[in-house]
C-alpha cells in the first residue's frame, strides 16, 4: 500500500464528490430521518461503486502501457471539462428528492427501511458517476488497493460532511468552489497521464 495513493485519492474523490447530487441525496435524506441508518446506506452503497470501480480500474491497466494512458488521459480530460460545466443542485431539486425520499420511506422509518431507501438512492445514481471513473482512472494508473482504500476513505468523509454539517456548509460554501478545485486537479492528472502517452 501507499500512503501517498490513498491520500492523493481520498482528498480528489472528497472535492468531486461534495457538489454530487449523491451528497444532496444524504444531506436530504439526514435532515428527514435518523442520521445513523442514512450514513450506514450510503456508505455501503459507496463501498460497492468503489469496488466496482478498483476492478475496473485494474482491468484497464492490464492494457497495454500507452493504450491505458490514452484512455485514462481522455477519461480524466471528460471528468475535468464536466466538473467545469456541472451545476450544482438547485433549491428545487433538493425538495423534489426530499419528496421522493418520503415516498419511498413511507411510514415505517425503521432503521433498516431508511438505510435500504439511502443505499437505494446512492447506488443507482453514482452508476457512470465522476468519482467512480475517477477511481477507475486512479486504479489504472497507481496501486488499485491503495487506490480503492483513498476512494472508501473520501466518500465517507464526504457522507459524514453531507449528514453532519452538510446544510451549514452549503451556507458557506458555494458547490462550485469545490467542483472547480476538482477540476483543476483532474486536468492535472489528465496532462500527466498524456506524458505517460507521449512517452510510450
Amino acid at each position: 500500500m501507499n500512503a501517498l495513493v490513498i491520500l492523493t485519492a481520498a482528498l480528489l474523490v472528497l472535492l468531486a464528490e461534495l457538489p454530487d447530487k449523491s451528497m444532496f441525496v444524504v444531506l436530504v435524506l439526514g435532515t428527514r430521518f435518523s442520521r445513523v441508518p442514512v450514513m450506514v446506506g450510503a456508505a455501503a452503497a459507496f463501498a460497492v461503486h468503489v469496488v466496482i470501480a478498483v476492478l475496473g480500474g485494474h482491468l484497464l491497466s492490464l492494457l497495454p502501457h500507452r493504450v491505458t494512458a490514452g484512455i485514462v488521459t481522455l477519461l480524466f480530460a471528460a471528468g475535468a471539462f464536466w466538473m467545469f460545466r456541472a451545476h450544482p443542485e438547485a433549491d428545487g431539486d433538493l425538495h423534489d428528492e426530499e419528496k421522493a425520499a418520503e415516498q419511498r420511506v413511507g411510514r415505517d422509518r425503521t432503521a433498516w427501511r431508511v438505510a435500504g431507501v439511502t443505499f437505494g438512492f446512492v447506488f443507482i445514481g453514482e452508476w457512470g458517476d465522476i468519482t467512480q471513473l475517477l477511481i477507475a482512472n486512479l486504479a489504472a494508473r497507481y496501486d488499485a488497493l491503495s487506490v480503492g482504500i483513498g476512494g472508501i476513505i473520501g466518500l465517507w468523509a464526504a457522507v459524514a460532511l453531507a449528514v453532519t454539517l452538510g446544510a451549514a456548509l452549503l451556507r458557506r460554501i458555494p458547490p462550485t468552489l469545490f467542483q472547480r478545485i476538482a477540476a483543476c486537479a483532474l486536468a492535472v492528472f489528465g496532462v500527466l497521464s498524456l506524458i505517460s502517452f507521449i512517452r510510450g
